[in-house]
């Protein structure tokens, strides 16, 4: 049995038969049949010695050395750096290659791409939310099967019943990074905050809800806390809610309170990127921390110069995907930062643990070195009572010293609110000697663009 659960994990794909159709999941009972027991082993893996863990990983590394040995680029790019496949010691043989980034992936072009016959091909765009969109293929087989196993493998889900696959489940506010993968069971309202002050449109949402009490709400940060407002002011309740997954932006830990007390369900807290999928999910049971999904993916942290850095030191996230072949993924900086940890977490889960401590390119940066997370001033303004005055708000750091706030305002936000975020600014950035502009727009202006909090110093 033992044995059968390690090849479940190590060649998912080998137990779902050719004629099942990947490209619609929706009441595709033969997907969560063949997805159910993927689910179950991941779930007994995650408390596995690490040496076991590490044994799958050897594995799959080889696995993914001979599927990708059919490409001339990636032949060529594994003699260049003299690696071993037969190797017991993945670590070291993966620390052969060099770290890579997206412009690499840019230069060499579609080269890098392995077009194999068995292979479910489509392409498609990263977010941005990092740097610069890139374009990326993915096998959609093995690709949907790694997302949906290691999505509900969270522990959040521990007690859903995949037949919630036969029927839309989420709700979702905005077009966010949900509609990737779980499209087809998506109720979509695209909409911004400011289309919440309309009851009608509220009320649209608040209906969709009671047909499905036990599925999931996602959105961007922005625009579910605010829907979070105006149903706790309308006293709305919503029984049986499973989770709430929130994309591209934090949330401060009162923000999330309220929006876990607001909708009586845990909000959903991962890491993962389009290049490599599903990377690590946040610990219920040790908030803030987070278990990496250890079975197909290879973390490291390291400095600036790419040096290594040792437990518990913040810097460069690295990844190694061991289950992307139509796009390897190895040793790629996917442009955030967080640091590998020592501790064992007290859930009794023997993952891996690490902290995310943000993008790397999240934060306002001044000449002499200071760093300071967008986060800390998006919090601070919404504790100030922003959120309610404003349907927009966005910071834009222009140069060192040098900021704009692009607001569309609502009729309860005056002048006096003008100088109130003139000193929340003032004040986080340690009274240093800053400009700070204003412009004010229409929700028109900005109906198609991603409502990011933060555009950082380009």
């Amino acid at each position: 049995m033992e044995n059968c659960t390690e090849d479940l994990i190590i060649r998912p794909e080998k137990s779902f038969k050719p004629s099942i159709n990947f490209s619609n999941l929706l009441g595709n009972s033969h997907f969560a049949e063949n997805l159910e027991p993927i689910i179950s082993s991941l779930r007994e893996s995650q408390y596995w010695p690490l040496s076991k863990l590490e044994q799958i990983r050897e594995e799959r590394f080889r696995n993914l050395s001979h599927d990708i040995r059919s490409s001339k680029f990636w032949s060529e790019y594994f003699k260049k750096y003299a690696i071993s496949t037969s190797s017991s010691e993945v670590s070291e043989e993966l620390l052969k290659f060099p770290v890579i980034n997206r412009n690499d992936f840019r230069n060499w072009g579609k080269n890098v791409f392995i077009y194999q016959k068995d292979l479910n091909i489509f392409k498609t765009i990263t977010s941005g939310t990092s740097g610069t969109p890139l374009e990326i293929i993915l096998d959609k087989k093995t690709a949907s099967i790694a997302y949906f196993s290691f999505f509900f493998r969270n522990p959040i889900f521990e007690k859903i019943d995949l037949g919630i696959l036969n029927r839309k489940f989420i709700v979702s506010l905005g077009n966010h990074g949900l509609r990737r993968w779980f499209r087809d069971f998506i109720y979509l309202f695209s909409i911004s905050p400011s289309d919440l002050e309309k009851k009608e449109v509220r009320q649209k949402i608040y209906k969709q809800f009671e047909k499905i009490p036990d599925g999931m709400l996602g959105g961007f940060a922005s625009v579910v806390l605010k829907f979070a407002e105006y149903a706790a002011d309308e006293k709305i309740k919503f029984p049986g809610l499973s989770a709430i997954k929130i994309s591209s932006e934090g949330i401060g830990l009162n923000d999330r309170t309220f929006i876990e007390k607001t909708f009586g369900a845990p909000v959903l807290n991962e890491l993962n990127c389009s290049e490599a999928g599903m990377i690590g999910f946040e610990c219920p049971e040790n908030l803030g921390k987070f278990h990496l999904n250890a079975e197909r993916i290879i973390m490291e942290i390291v400095g600036e110069n790419n040096e290594a850095l040792g437990k518990n030191k913040e810097g460069k996230i690295i990844i190694t995907a061991l289950d992307r072949i139509a796009m390897p993924i190895i040793r790629y900086e996917i442009g955030d930062r967080g640091k590998l940890l020592s501790e064992i977490c007290r859930c009794g889960r023997t993952l891996p643990l690490f902290e995310f401590t943000g993008r790397q390119n999240n934060s306002l940066i001044f000449s002499d070195g200071k760093k300071i997370r967008s986060i800390i001033i998006q919090s601070a303004l919404i504790k100030s009572g922003l959120a309610k005055k404003c349907n927009f708000i966005q910071l834009k750091q222009l140069n060192p010293y040098d900021f704009q706030f692009t607001i569309i305002p609502s009729p309860l936000y005056s002048k006096e609110d003008e100088t109130k975020i003139r000193v929340i600014l003032t004040n986080l950035t340690e009274n240093r000697k800053i400009k700070i502009d204003f412009e004010y727009k229409n929700i028109s202006d900005l109906k198609n663009n991603k409502p990011s909090f933060f555009v950082p110093l380009q």
